[in-house]
């Protein structure tokens, strides 16, 4: 299998990394989750290598809690507004 150089995906929307890959007959796409646009069509090689890229990306998200004290010192999340 060909190695493939781990690079950023940008959409023209500014979304960062936020890809997801679709199937479009024979042809593997890749798409940004925030805006749906089509970036560029990938290998099997490439879309395996995204695929797996992206979920541990993901399974490192891991949720804080509103508040959190680290050394005596309390860090509060800001709240988005509605």
């Amino acid at each position: 299998m060909k190695d493939y150089i781990l690079r950023d995906y940008t959409c023209k929307c500014g979304a960062v990394n936020e890809v997801e890959l679709r199937t479009k007959g024979a042809q593997i796409g890749l798409y940004c989750k925030k805006c749906g646009n089509w970036i560029k069509w990938v290998t099997k090689e490439e879309a395996y290598t995204i695929k797996h890229r992206f979920e541990k990306q993901e399974s490192k998200n891991v949720e804080l809690p509103d508040e959190l004290i680290i050394n005596g010192v309390t860090y509060v999340r800001k709240k988005e507004n509605d």
